[in-house]
């Protein structure tokens, strides 16, 4: 009675994926495709030469900047502000006041814009506490770094460490444990040292960017699937302007002498020409 059902569950099933197929239509798309881990594919390098094609894009594109002031405006505004909501009001006002007081004295608001810029721009941006004595007795202060200033150390092997990418130091979860800040930005073009350094505890620091993949310790730009098309936009952009004056400059009218009349003037017409111009 269930033989049927016997033979139908006993029948091999030739299923398959066809992403997973590679045909000669196919297979340059797929060629850069790899099995690699989050650190050995976002290695220094890479992230390098993305870093500097996004902030390119960034400064010559103005659909990139755009969307990056936009962000910014959105996720930061005007700044954070402080709510204290303590059974004494004198004291929620006063600790309101003394926070908006030092958010203004360290233009807090703008530190956080130019941090949330780097992050969306250059995939991670560092902040680190710092002091300024000026503004004594709140003398709480933020310092924000690119992410070519926290590096390995100049001597030693990039792979002498497992735990250690670049000038980052965690466990085996990933927990950032130490920073290796140098002094100066490396491509600065002051007259001093570049290349001197130290170790920061993670306590004193803080590291934003996006993991998308288990085991990344580095950030990407967040418009990095979309920038090989960001120049496309501009030389469509340029390619239109130029049609359009090219289709103003061949402009031209005829003109006659004649009356208009149903039958051909016997009368010679002569026709001119003009340019048009832009």
């Amino acid at each position: 009675m269930f033989q049927w059902l016997n033979r139908l569950l006993t029948r091999p099933v030739n299923a398959r994926f066809d992403v997973a197929q590679t045909t000669h239509t196919n297979k340059n798309h797929w060629l850069n495709a790899d099995n690699m881990s989050a650190r050995a594919s976002i290695s220094p390098a890479v992230r390098r030469v993305i870093r500097i094609r996004s902030r390119y894009e960034a400064e010559n594109n103005s659909w990139y900047a755009g969307i990056l002031r936009t962000a910014v405006n959105h996720i930061v505004g005007k700044g954070p502000r402080l709510q204290v909501l303590t059974a004494d009001p004198e004291a929620n006002k006063r600790l309101e006041s003394a926070f908006c007081k030092w958010c203004k004295s360290i233009q807090f608001a703008d530190k956080l814009r130019t941090a949330v810029e780097a992050y969306w721009r250059d995939g991670e941006v560092f902040m680190m506490r710092a002091e300024r004595p000026r503004n004594y007795p709140m003398m709480l202060d933020l310092r924000t770094f690119e992410t070519e200033q926290v590096a390995s150390p100049y001597k030693g092997s990039i792979l002498a460490d497992p735990f250690i990418d670049d000038g980052i130091r965690f466990d085996q979860q990933t927990n950032e444990l130490e920073f290796h800040l140098y002094d100066h930005h490396p491509g600065g073009n002051v007259p001093v040292s570049t290349l001197n350094g130290r170790w920061y505890s993670s306590r004193e620091v803080l590291h934003l960017f996006r993991a998308e993949r288990p085991g990344q310790t580095r950030g990407l730009p967040r418009a990095t699937p979309s920038l090989p098309m960001l120049p496309i936009m501009r030389r469509h952009h340029s390619a239109s302007l130029n049609l359009a004056e090219s289709a103003a400059n061949w402009g031209m009218y005829l003109k006659t002498t004649s009356q208009p009349s149903t039958q051909r003037s016997p009368r010679r017409t002569s026709r001119k020409s003009k340019w048009r111009g832009t």
